[in-house]
C-alpha cells in the first residue's frame, strides 16, 4: 500500500490531488500548527486575467493547531462563493464546479478550517473520479516531529511506499527517520502542463483546482492530474 500525507488545504492546486491520486491512502496532517500566511487558509484563482488570493478568515492565536482552529464569522462565505462565480461562472465547466463547492461553503454548520478544508478536498476528489481512503492524523498516537512523524504514521497504517511531496525532500533527508524503516520514499514529480485557460494571455500555473475544473470539466480535469507529472 502507498500512502501521502499533506495538510489540509483550501482549494487546493492540481499537484495536491495528483498525490491522492497515486496513492491508494491519503492522510490529512491535521494535528499541526497553523500557518495563517500558508496555503492552509488561501490558494490563487484567475480573476479578470490577473491572479487573486481567496483567504478564509480564522480567528485565535498563530499558535493554535490547524484543527483546533475556528473561521471568522460567515460574511466571506457568499463573497468567495461570489468571486468564484465572478471568475469562472462564464467558463465552459464554471457553474459545475461552483455549484458543487457551494454546497460546502455556504454550509453554516462547518465552523472549522479543517472540517472546511477536508470536506472540500474529499468532494473535489470525488468529482475528479480519484479513489483513495481519507484518513486524520489527529486519530493516530504519534510522538514524533517532522519527519519521524511521518514514519510513525507509514507504520501505524502498514504501508511501505510513502509519496512525499517534492518540497519535503530536504528536512527529510536530512534528518533520515527513513532510513532502516523498510519504507520506500518516492518524492512526487509534478509539472503544471498548460491546458486551455480562459481569460489569459499566456498560461497561469498552479492555481486552484477549480481554475482547471472551470476550463477542462470534470472528466478531463481528473485526466489532467493523473497524468501529469
Amino acid at each position: 500500500m502507498s500512502l501521502a500525507i499533506m495538510q489540509p488545504t483550501y482549494l487546493p492546486w492540481a499537484g495536491y490531488f495528483h498525490l491522492i491520486s497515486r496513492v491508494q491512502r491519503f492522510v490529512f496532517l491535521n494535528n499541526v500548527q497553523l500557518d495563517k500566511p500558508s496555503w492552509q487558509v488561501r490558494n490563487r484563482i484567475l480573476l479578470n486575467g490577473r491572479i487573486q488570493l481567496i483567504t478564509v478568515p480564522t480567528l485565535g492565536p498563530r499558535e493554535q493547531r490547524i484543527d483546533q482552529t475556528l473561521i471568522d464569522g460567515h460574511a466571506w462565505r457568499r463573497k468567495h462563493l461570489q468571486m468564484l462565480t465572478h471568475a469562472y461562472g462564464k467558463h465552459p465547466h464554471g457553474g459545475e464546479v461552483i455549484e458543487q463547492l457551494g454546497s460546502v461553503l455556504l454550509d453554516e454548520a462547518t465552523t472549522g478550517l479543517e472540517q472546511l478544508n477536508v470536506r472540500l478536498v474529499r468532494l473535489l476528489a470525488k468529482n475528479l473520479g480519484l479513489e483513495c481512503e481519507f484518513s486524520n492524523a489527529s486519530e493516530v498516537d504519534t510522538q514524533g516531529t517532522r519527519s519521524l512523524r511521518l514514519v510513525e504514521l507509514c507504520r501505524h497504517f502498514g504501508v511501505r511506499h510513502y509519496l512525499s511531496p517534492a518540497g519535503s525532500r530536504g528536512y527529510i533527508e536530512q534528518e533520515r527517520a527513513f532510513d532502516g524503516q523498510g519504507i520506500e520514499v518516492e518524492y512526487q514529480q509534478f509539472l503544471p502542463v498548460a491546458y486551455d485557460q480562459r481569460g489569459a494571455d499566456e498560461f497561469v500555473p498552479s492555481l486552484s483546482i477549480v481554475d482547471v475544473v472551470a476550463n477542462l470539466g470534470w472528466a478531463k480535469a481528473g485526466d489532467y492530474v493523473r497524468a501529469a507529472g
